[in-house]
């Protein structure tokens, strides 16, 4: 049993791999299972992963687990099913974690006595030229869901055990599914003030693909309505912020669908997403548009976007603006 298990999705990542794993190997705490899942690759990453392992030389373990192709969803579940890890922490194919990160963490939600510690990161491009940084304020109960992506952080496994937390099968947000519902069950949370983690922009790569079209199987709705369901009966998450993070997710949908859905679709995807806030969460726009500079912690320029089409959907207008926004 290792004291840390990192699970890496692998999907025809070949030219990545050798250096994102490369980033865990070099960590400097050692007691660490490196969990790499390949899901069906078509390239040779399961090759580049046996020659990996045989060279590693280092005292982290390597799993390799091989499966038929069923996604990013399934091979996270497979590599949590076999984690032997106390703790757990993701990381993507084509990116990095720092040198010291594993340790950061650890001491971190060891030190706090929590169940999930979250830090920040940088976005990087393909030569590790730094684009910007996503730091979180710990003053803030907005900063847990700023970022909504697995990596970053590391979580507790007894508690995903316990409560049977698995990433949603589905094309969509199952990063923001998972996290709400681990989330959901407790209120023991560290918040890191820096970062510990490199995205990187491969514009090619599965976690930066462009899902801008309009598909039924990227349906937010299906998501969403799951993790209402699925969250904890106690939940621990505050109703206003969860409110405004559904608003915002859904709004942020459209707006990025928007330029690539025909008038008619991008009409009745709005209508959809708009009675499905309206079901759920029937005073959203009063709400949110009584506390313009909540959540603290948030982006400004976030926070006027979502405020300003809440405001357009409550005088109806919101349905017009984005087909100017689209030129339908």
């Amino acid at each position: 049993m290792a004291k840390v298990s990192i699970i890496m999705p692998v999907y025809n990542g070949s030219k990545f791999i050798r250096d994102s794993i490369g980033s865990i190997l070099d960590q400097t705490f050692t007691d660490i299972e490196m969990i790499a899942v390949n899901d069906g690759s078509k390239d040779d990453s399961l090759a580049v992963l046996h020659s990996i392992k045989d060279g590693n030389n280092t005292p982290i373990q390597m799993v390799i687990i091989d499966q038929e192709n069923g996604g990013i969803c399934r091979s996270r579940n497979a590599g949590l099913a076999a984690a032997s890890g106390e703790y757990i922490m993701f990381i993507d194919q084509d990116d990095f974690y720092d040198k010291d990160a594993v340790a950061v963490l650890l001491e971190r939600i060891e030190k706090d006595n929590t169940d999930i510690a979250i830090a920040g990161f940088k976005y990087v491009d393909p030569s590790r030229k730094e684009l910007n940084r996503m730091v979180l304020d710990a003053r803030y109960a907005w900063s847990k869901f700023r970022i909504t992506t697995p990596w970053a952080r590391i979580y507790r496994k007894s508690v995903i055990d316990r409560y049977n937390i698995s990433f949603m099968i589905t094309k969509i947000s199952e990063d923001l599914y998972f996290n709400y519902v681990f989330l959901s069950y407790t209120d023991k949370i560290s918040i890191l003030e820096r970062t510990v983690y490199e995205w990187v922009c491969y514009p090619e790569s599965e976690s930066h693909s462009k899902w801008n079209k309009l598909d039924e199987s990227r349906n937010p709705l299906v998501m969403l309505t799951a993790l209402y369901n699925d969250m904890s009966k106690d939940n621990k998450l505050e109703p206003e912020l969860i409110e405004y993070a559904n608003a915002k997710h859904l709004i942020w949908y459209l707006l990025y669908v928007a330029k690539g859905a025909d008038k008619n679709d991008l009409r009745r995807v709005c209508g959809e997403c708009l009675a499905w806030l309206s079901v759920h969460y029937p005073e959203y726009n009063k709400h949110l548009l009584k506390k313009a500079f909540l959540p603290k912690g948030e982006s400004g320029k976030i926070r006027f976007i979502v405020r300003f089409s809440i405001f357009l959907i409550r005088i109806r207008l919101f349905r017009p603006f984005l087909g100017l926004y689209a030129k339908l």
